[in-house]
C-alpha cells in the first residue's frame, strides 16, 4: 500500500491527527484507481485484465526470436501461437469478446478526452467512418454528442457481428 500510495494510486488518510497512531490509517481512491471499479463508466477493468491474459503474454517470451527473424512478416504473437492475431481471434469466440472489450474499455477513456477537450474537431462534420472501428464505442459516443453526425463502423466481420446500430450509427 505504501508504494500505491507513494505513486499516487490510492492517499492515505488518518482519522487520527497523531501520525504515528497505525491503526486509523485509512486509504482512498483517487481519480486513477476509480478507473478500476467494476461500476465506474470509464473503467479500465477489461483493458487490465487483458494484458494479464495467457494469450497476450505468452507473445513476450518469442521477442527475441521475433528480433532475430529476418522475416519482417511475422509476429511475436504469431510465433508463439502459430498465426497472426486476427486470424487467431476470429476462431476463438472468447479471446474476440476479451480483445473487443478490451478496445472498447480504451477507446471509451480516450474519445471522452477527445470529446471533452477537442469538440472543434467535429464541427461541421457531416459523416464519419470508423475504420476497425470494432463494436462501434467511438462511433457511439461521437453519435451521442454530435446527433447531427452519421457515423459507419467498419471492421473484420466476426469483430461486428452481433452490433446493433442506432439513429445514426450503421
Amino acid at each position: 500500500m505504501r508504494i500505491l500510495t507513494h505513486t499516487g494510486f490510492f492517499i492515505k488518510t488518518n482519522k487520527d491527527t497523531s501520525e504515528l497512531d497505525r491503526k486509523n490509517i485509512s486509504y482512498g481512491l483517487t481519480s486513477t484507481s476509480h478507473l478500476l471499479l467494476k461500476d465506474e463508466p470509464l473503467s479500465m477493468i477489461p483493458y487490465q485484465q487483458a494484458q494479464f491474459d495467457q494469450i497476450f503474454l505468452d507473445p513476450s517470451h518469442n521477442l527475441s526470436q521475433w528480433f532475430q527473424n529476418r522475416e519482417s512478416s511475422t509476429s511475436p504473437f504469431a510465433i508463439a501461437h502459430g498465426k497472426p492475431f486476427f486470424e487467431y481471434v476470429e476462431k476463438e469466440p472468447k479471446l474476440n469478446r476479451v480483445f473487443n472489450e478490451f478496445m472498447a474499455s480504451d477507446a471509451r477513456l480516450v474519445i471522452s478526452t477527445v470529446i471533452e477537450n477537442c469538440k472543434g474537431v467535429f464541427e461541421g462534420l457531416k459523416s464519419l467512418v470508423d475504420l476497425g472501428g470494432g463494436t462501434g464505442t467511438v462511433a457511439k459516443s461521437v453519435a451521442n454528442a454530435f446527433p447531427e453526425i452519421n457515423c459507419t463502423v467498419l471492421d473484420l466481420p466476426h469483430v461486428v457481428e452481433g452490433c446493433e446500430g442506432s439513429k445514426n450509427v450503421s
